[in-house]
């Protein structure tokens, strides 16, 4: 923290001899001398239960606030729960200050916002490496963890997520699953669970599980890798209603539903998976199930296109969760129909008639479900506060649908140059396929464009104080050019075309797309870490390859050309 003194040395609690070892208490002593003051702490903390727990609603107030000051009143560091429940309070407080309003005019800045005269910035740092460091010293100590383990290892692995580093907060995801299955949270009425927890503690573990459990299917679908939680393995129920909001009106939602609600999505997305190749008999089906057995299901409050808004003023949250809800549905929906922008133009009319119909649907389906999700990402911004805000959801689900939406024209701009001077019915029918000229359901190709562009200038707006909105705003930009050199082709002569998508695709490229790349010889006149790309026309376009897993290292590539930078 340099300068920034946080705790004064006589602040510090020195008599954890009883439980800590010898060789421990030293940095142990150091690491609680150096605890920011209460008043920071109980900054953040309030900021957290009013802006930020709505996300996963995994931390009750009056249980956790109830702790929070006997852990003042106590030395904190004493016992292992209270070491444990010491590195809570450092995640919730770094975690919170990631939502800390930041400015547009001090997006840019070196110190940015303060907090009793402290930078947020250095705060949110200096918490995080803390609890790191305390995590740590705490993994040297024998016993069993709790339950307050896990919730300080699910907060570290969200607060890598708004950093951008992802594959980092898969392994933070897997290990407090690994812990919480040890504890039994994914068994219900287990017997070691219930001697150690009360009636309420019961239910927050219910409340932490699946909340692990949403998270582990998400991850394990935008990175293309197995979740770690297997569901024949798994028994425990979901968290009970008002049981810990029992002055909740009982007409209005409970503050959980929509996280309940995003649990019966996870449980369905291993189902609803089309695979590698499109086939819209498969993907109709997908789709007809994601429909009957949920979308329709929805409580009134959470409907997608109509909902019902009159608790939205005594439960300010829930207008927030209901478009984080929407977010999820309609990702998923990209998901059922994403592998059709895979197919070629030969692929399309070798299609029976009946299929190719389900093909114009499907296309349409598939751009309209990515506008609903840059639609829906916007009013959670706005929600939010508006400006630069870190938040994962609000970049990610930014990018990977507007460029949803690029491929989308790709493929059309491609489709539109291989018809001939003279087209036959059969192929006109293949172009039917392929465009979207009319304005359906709003999804012209310029009001596509018109998406994009917002969507690219929402991630400058982020690009201060995020990673990803950062790699996103680039990589976008030359998409957006790649898809205006397509579209100066298309009033070209027809020339030879090379398909812009290939057949197959592999886990590693964005979004499962495999863009058709150039001869080893062709490549070695480009940059080296750049492929090429053949684009109707014969025109060459530079580019990377895409994928989720590509994404994490642009923001490995660009944390480390920021380090380089630093020194």
């Amino acid at each position: 923290m340099g300068e920034h003194r946080l705790l004064g040395e006589d602040d510090a609690g020195h008599d954890a001899a009883e439980t800590i070892p010898a060789k421990l208490l030293p940095e142990m002593n150091e690491c609680f001398r150096l605890f920011p003051k209460r008043p920071i702490l109980n900054a953040l903390v309030q900021l957290f239960f009013q802006n930020v727990n709505w996300i996963y609603e995994m931390m009750h107030p009056g249980l956790f606030l109830g702790r929070y000051e006997k852990w003042w009143r106590s030395v904190p560091g004493s016992t292992t729960k209270s070491l444990h429940f010491s590195i809570l309070i450092l995640r919730i407080c770094s975690y919170s200050a990631q939502f800390f309003p930041v400015s547009a005019g001090e997006a840019g800045a070196d110190e940015g916002t303060e907090l009793l005269g402290v930078p947020v910035d250095k705060i949110r740092g200096h918490c995080h490496e803390l609890a790191s460091r305390l995590q740590r010293l705490c993994e040297q100590l024998s016993g069993p963890k709790s339950l307050v383990w896990v919730q300080q290892l699910f907060y570290a692995a969200c607060y890598e997520k708004n950093e951008g580093s992802m594959r980092y907060a898969w392994y933070i995801l897997g290990i407090a699953i690994r812990v919480a299955q040890d504890l039994g949270l994914h068994v219900e009425n287990a017997r070691r669970r219930k001697r150690s927890m009360n009636d309420e503690e019961y239910d927050m573990g219910r409340r932490v599980f699946w909340n692990l459990y949403i998270w582990d299917r998400f991850l394990a679908l935008i990175l293309d890798r197995a979740p770690c939680i297997v569901d024949s393995h798994c028994s425990t129920d979901l968290p009970k209603t008002r049981f810990l909001n029992p002055a909740l009106d009982a007409a209005a939602p409970d503050i959980f539903v929509e996280r309940m609600l995003q649990a019966k999505l996870s449980k369905l997305w291993p189902s609803l998976d089309p695979g590698p190749h499109y086939d819209p008999v498969v993907s109709e089906e997908k789709y007809e199930k994601l429909s009957r057995s949920f979308i329709s299901q929805l409580p009134r409050a959470f409907h997608i296109y109509a909902p019902d808004t009159q608790w939205d003023i005594k439960l300010p949250n829930l207008s927030r969760q209901r478009q984080t809800l929407r977010i999820a549905i309609f990702v998923g929906l990209c998901q059922i129909f994403r592998p059709l922008l895979r197919l070629s133009v030969d692929q399309v009319n070798e299609l029976l008639p009946y299929k190719r119909d389900l093909l114009i649907q499907h296309r349409r389906k598939l751009v309209f479900s990515a506008i609903q999700v840059l639609s829906s990402v916007t009013q959670l911004q706005q929600l939010m506060g508006g400006g630069a805000q870190r938040f994962f959801m609000l970049s990610f689900c930014t990018f990977e649908p507007a460029m949803l939406i690029c491929l989308h024209l790709l493929t059309l701009n491609g489709s539109e140059q291989a018809q001939g001077s003279s087209e036959s019915e059969e192929r006109l029918l293949v172009r039917k396929s392929v465009d979207l000229s009319v304005d359906a359901d709003g999804i012209s190709p310029q009001t596509c464009r018109q998406h994009i562009e917002k969507a690219l200038h929402v991630l400058q707006s982020l690009q201060h104080v995020n990673t990803m909105a950062k790699v996103g705003a680039r990589k976008l930009e030359q998409v957006l050019a790649r898809l205006d050199a397509t579209s100066a082709t298309s009033c070209s002569p027809p020339a030879e075309v090379v398909p812009i998508v290939s057949d197959g695709g592999t886990a590693d490229d964005w979004l499962g797309f495999e863009m058709q790349q150039l001869s080893d010889t062709d490549e070695r006149h480009g940059d080296r870490d750049s492929v090429h790309v053949l684009v109707p026309g014969g025109q060459h376009v530079e580019d990377e390859p895409w994928g989720p897993r590509a994404f994490s290292q642009w923001i490995a590539e660009e944390d480390s050309a920021n380090a380089l930078w630093d020194k």
